[in-house]
């Protein structure tokens, strides 16, 4: 049963002007930066859809600081803060092929004992497959 204008619901918020009982609505626990980020994802299809449409991610031998991910998906709104690698500092991300190949590239080369796993947010992971000699 919901609230009309001028019912007296059963717990006693305090009345509006007009006699009009208003519940109080809690704000979001997300701050400004985060509504922004989840604004961005969700026009773009997110992490989660562009991460499921992964063809291949690899890092290989000819450019070891270059890691190159191939999507079926396109995807424009991506920057190179989204993205994170442990162990190495992303300089620069380049999307090209109508943006479905991303190129994230790092400032030390990866080397053939490096597992790489690229963190699109805090619980979406693609392990990148490395074919450094």
């Amino acid at each position: 049963m919901g609230i009309f204008k001028g019912q007296v619901p059963s717990w006693p918020p305090t009345p509006n002007i007009g006699g009009i009982y208003k519940i109080p609505v809690p704000k979001s626990p997300m701050g400004p930066a985060m509504r922004r980020l989840w604004r961005r994802r969700r026009k773009s299809g997110g992490a989660y859809s562009y991460f499921s449409t992964l063809t291949s991610a690899t890092v290989e031998d000819a450019a070891p600081t270059k890691i190159v991910m191939t999507s079926t998906l396109a995807n424009t709104t991506f920057v190179k803060e989204d993205f994170t690698i442990a162990g190495f500092t992303i300089n620069d991300l380049t999307m090209s092929g109508g943006n479905l190949i991303c190129t994230l590239t790092v400032t030390v080369a990866v080397t053939a004992l490096d597992t790489v796993v690229v963190a699109l947010s805090p619980r979406v992971t693609q392990a990148v497959t490395n074919n450094v000699l």
